[in-house]
């Protein structure tokens, strides 16, 4: 449970954790552009894949797979399948957008679509803010992905639809663990994802027969970008839900786009077009205004919680899971990592 008293160690962990995300689209940009895309997805699983299984034998969480109910295990590899489908169109988004904040700014449609989603799918209800930081989300990302052409068929820059589709599906993915494994140990659901990214990127190398022999450098990028991403960025996300409440995470974690924007400026002395990081900016505003819209409702969870805390274990629980939970509606550790 939250406190007042560790919320600065539980801020701190956060944007240590948002730094090291956003050196997930520096180096994996700078790999690519050394290796083919199936090199690069075997390199990378293989690191995330390793260090995510390290974590789940350490902290004995393999034995929860024992545990679950037949009826529900499909939902791992079902899980697996779409979340090669969203790490694919993100890393192709990557690599095709010339600009890593450019993708990192237009990825902030993720919220939006899970907004829309739960209201569609899941008959949830946003409010007045929700609904002001969704325009402001759309709004930003319009601007951020317009090529500078008048043409309709220029109007948007390549990759434009790469990025959308990765947030859609990583929206739906998020929908279905909300639905049915909402409870399942955060450690878990991570191995399970880099489990099935690894056994494809196998599949990939082997159809593909490109040479595992890459450039040190590309070695290099890949190493630092799989350790910062799937690995650290993930646990420090975790970290700071045992401090703070997720929708306060994802306010700082909003911020995103800024800091890729910095760390590009600095390894590859590019920024994006003026109009794009004013587009950027908007898009991070948005979602900041979707996130800060959450939570007065945690709040009167939390009261609740105070007031009867015997009748509300059960509330209790599902909240607490909601919070460490890495396919959080407010938060995206995992997502394209």
């Amino acid at each position: 449970m939250t406190t007042q008293a560790n919320r600065p160690r539980g801020y701190i962990y956060t944007v240590l954790a948002t730094i090291s995300f956003s050196n997930v689209y520096i180096f994996s940009k700078a790999a690519m552009n050394d290796m083919s895309m199936s090199q690069f997805w075997f390199y990378w699983f293989l690191v995330a894949f390793s260090l995510n299984l390290a974590v789940v034998l350490f902290r004995g969480k393999l034995s929860v797979l024992r545990a679950l109910p037949k009826k529900s295990r499909w939902v791992l590899p079902t899980l697996g399948a779409m979340e090669i489908a969203t790490t694919t169109l993100f890393f192709a988004s990557i690599k095709v957008i010339e600009n890593p904040a450019v993708t990192s700014f237009m990825g902030n449609l993720f919220p939006l679509f899970v907004t829309l989603m739960g209201v569609v799918l899941l008959k949830e209800r946003f409010t007045r803010l929700e609904t002001v930081g969704i325009v402001v989300v759309l709004v930003g990302a319009f601007i951020t992905s317009y090529s500078g052409s008048a043409k309709l068929a220029d109007f948007f820059i390549p990759g434009t639809g790469l990025v959308v589709l990765n947030a859609l599906f990583a929206a739906a993915t998020t929908i279905l663990v909300k639905v049915k494994v909402k409870d399942f140990p955060p450690e878990l659901l991570n191995f399970n994802r880099t489990f099935w990214l690894f056994l494809f990127a196998i599949g990939w190398i082997l159809v593909s027969g490109n040479s595992l022999n890459v450039p040190g450098r590309a070695m290099l990028n890949t190493g630092l970008g799989a350790f910062f991403g799937p690995f650290l960025a993930v646990l420090l996300v975790y970290k700071s839900f045992e401090h703070i409440e997720a929708s306060r995470s994802s306010i700082i974690q909003a911020l995103k786009g800024l800091f890729v924007m910095g760390g590009v400026l600095i390894y590859f002395g590019q920024l994006p077009q003026g109009y794009q990081i004013f587009g950027g900016v908007l898009s991070v505003a948005g979602v900041i205004l979707i996130a800060v819209a959450k939570l007065p409702e945690q709040y009167r969870n939390k009261k609740a919680r105070k007031n009867n805390s015997g009748k509300h274990l059960d509330n209790y629980q599902n909240v607490n899971s909601n919070l460490t939970n890495p396919y959080s509606e407010t938060s995206e550790p995992w997502r394209g990592l």
